[in-house]
């Protein structure tokens, strides 16, 4: 009951696990996620391909696979996991990116 109590509270630990908080390459992450965010301007099919390529390099090892993925073809990705890379995104670089359920 206690456990409960206290995840309730501070969500620490308790919650998903988004993945590092801190890795090489990640002010080169950020930057870029910062070119697909909210109230940026779009870019089109092939920047917006290089702009997710150039994450994936960046990325934690954890995301990479996945974010290469997406960067080839978007379709072959599924929500969940789109969400969860919008998640990680949002809460490690402050940027909240279009189309992404970022709320667990």
């Amino acid at each position: 009951m206690l456990v409960v109590g206290l995840c309730l509270i501070a969500l620490a630990g308790c919650g998903e696990d988004l993945g590092p908080t801190s890795w090489k390459g990640k002010s080169q992450f950020c930057d870029r996620t910062e070119l697909l965010g909210v109230g940026e301007p779009q870019v089109d099919r092939a920047e917006h391909r290089d702009v997710l390529s150039a994450m994936a390099r960046s990325a934690p090892e954890e995301l990479r696979e996945e974010l290469e993925a997406i960067s080839e073809d978007p379709r072959q990705v599924d929500q969940e996991t789109t969400d969860r890379i919008g998640r990680f995104i949002e809460d490690r670089c402050d940027v909240n990116p279009p189309g992404v359920k970022t709320d667990p």
